[in-house]
């Protein structure tokens, strides 16, 4: 199932996986290969700003996060690999970590939707 920006259609993941468990949330995208058209999308049952890192990620990445209806909060881009210390300014519903540069290629500014297709 893809990620989709509703704004403009335009694709942010051809594929996806949701991350809900701690162990999954902890483990990200660490010791993965350089990903393309792929996103975890980290699920929280109450919103929250964790605290994000990218040790042991090899690659930079670009964040986006979520309220509770899918609507974007915020965005950090290109997170370079081995990263300590990211965290949003405001409470998420949902992060989703996506290749560096899905920001600015599907154009997602704050108030954005993001569907799945």
């Amino acid at each position: 199932m893809a990620l989709i920006n509703k704004k403009n259609g335009k694709k942010i993941a051809g594929k996806h996986k949701r991350c809900k468990t701690a162990l999954s949330k902890a483990v990200g995208l660490m010791f993965h290969r350089p990903i393309d058209d792929y996103a975890l999308v980290f699920e929280f049952k109450k919103p929250q700003r964790p605290a994000m890192h990218n040790l042991f990620v090899f690659f930079p990445i670009d964040i986006i996060c979520l309220d509770r209806k899918m609507t974007v909060l915020e965005t950090k881009q290109e997170f370079r690999a081995f990263s300590i210390y990211y965290r949003p300014e405001k409470k998420c519903s949902y992060i989703i970590e996506c290749p560096a540069g899905t920001v600015k290629k599907a154009d997602i500014q704050k108030g954005d939707v993001i569907v799945e297709n």
